[in-house]
């Protein structure tokens, strides 16, 4: 469930698909201190002074939008090539576990230099469920783009301006865990018999769809 899409086929294959929870949404404490700070709260002296040096040599920060957190995703090709799509879209960030894969050359000879421009945040996987909250208390909506029970299509849906687009690992989708922390999911419609598009491709047809609706 790495790209999240659906058939028009039969819904035989439906109790086979995933058997995790719908998202339920979330509490979010309005008088709770700024988010990132909340976030680096948890991190340990070592952490926080990775993302101080990080924070210092990215590119300049771009407007508050599309958040694309990629950071359940592990494979070269599909990270740089999310790395080209956020830049050419405009997107505020993307997320990965760790920035040191923009220095590998095949990243770079996809990218072609997109991570040079786009802002890129590293939150390892163990953090996630952390930073999301923290997303949250700053007003993003939490939305995953994954095959599960209750996902709207993503031809109906309509992204907030603040979005966090959340990202599945390439085989296993979004983990179960993170799935109640979301406000919504959507999914891609699909009419062939391959149950999933790549999660590269997936995620560039909803980072153009928030994308044109906030053009």
């Amino acid at each position: 469930a790495a790209a999240a899409t659906t058939t028009t086929a039969t819904a035989t294959s439906t109790t086979s698909l995933q058997k995790k929870m719908e998202p339920l949404g979330r509490d979010v404490d309005d008088d709770a201190p700024t988010a990132l700070d909340a976030f680096a709260a948890e991190m340990d002296a070592s952490d926080v002074a990775a993302a101080n040096a990080a924070a210092a040599s990215a590119p300049r920060t771009r407007p508050p939008g599309l958040v694309v957190v990629a950071s359940l995703l592990d494979r070269i090709p599909n990270l740089a090539g999310l790395a080209r799509t956020c830049e050419v879209m405009g997107a505020e960030a993307l997320v990965m576990r760790d920035k040191k894969a923009t220095t590998r050359p095949e990243f770079t000879q996809i990218s072609v230099t997109a991570e040079k421009h786009l802002p890129v945040r590293e939150v390892p996987a163990r953090r996630l469920a952390s930073y999301l909250r923290a997303l949250a208390r700053e007003g993003y909506a939490l939305i995953g783009l994954e095959q599960t029970r209750g996902a709207v299509a993503l031809e109906t849906f309509q992204f907030p301006k603040k979005t966090a687009l959340v990202l599945g690992r390439e085989r296993e989708g979004v983990d179960a865990d993170l799935l109640s922390l979301l406000d919504e999911c959507v999914v891609i419609k699909q009419v062939g018999l391959i149950r999933s598009l790549n999660v590269h491709v997936s995620a560039s047809i909803a980072i153009h769809a928030y994308a044109a609706q906030h053009a």
